[in-house]
C-alpha cells in the first residue's frame, strides 16, 4: 500500500488546505474533506460553467 504524502499545506481563516499526491494523483483538501482530485473532474467543470456564466451575464 503506498501512502499518501503531504505536499503542501497553509492555514487561514477559514481552515486548513493540504495538498496531498497517492499514486501520482494529487488531492486539495480543506479541514479534511476533500475538495478537488485529479483523478476526477467534476468540480472543475462546475466551476468553469460558473465563471463562463457570469462573463455572459456581465
Amino acid at each position: 500500500m503506498k501512502p499518501r504524502v503531504k505536499l503542501a499545506e497553509s492555514t487561514f481563516p477559514g481552515g486548513i488546505m493540504s495538498l496531498t499526491e497517492h499514486d501520482g494523483s494529487y488531492s486539495i483538501s480543506l479541514d479534511g474533506k476533500e475538495l478537488m482530485y485529479s483523478r476526477a473532474n467534476a468540480s472543475e467543470l462546475l466551476l468553469g460553467s460558473l465563471g463562463v456564466a457570469r462573463l455572459r451575464n456581465e
